[in-house]
């Protein structure tokens, strides 16, 4: 009877660990995800202002932030704000 239980309890616990392995890879797929869109968002957009040689300093005040955070979100304002101003610098560098 000791046998049965403990074999349940490592099946269930198994079960427990399978789910919470799934759900973190579904989580870092949807960041990355977001990262790379706002990577690329953040760079054209620093480009073009780059480009235009504006002499304002860049901000992230435009971009909408919603009221929750999915990874998504947080993604995409990681890789936004991260690549920015890599984006205006090669936007300053265009002969005009």
């Amino acid at each position: 009877m000791s046998l049965k239980k403990t074999l349940v309890i490592l099946v269930l616990v198994c079960f427990v660990a399978s789910l919470t392995v799934a759900t973190v890879s579904a989580d870092q797929k949807e960041y990355r995800q977001g990262y790379r869109d706002g990577c690329r968002d953040g760079f054209k957009d620093g480009f073009k202002e780059g480009k235009e040689d504006s002499k304002k300093t860049y901000t992230q005040t435009y971009i909408k932030k919603p009221a929750y955070k999915g990874d998504y979100e947080k993604g995409y304002e990681k890789g936004y704000s991260d690549c920015f101003p890599r984006g205006y610098q090669a936007g300053l560098k265009v002969k005009k």
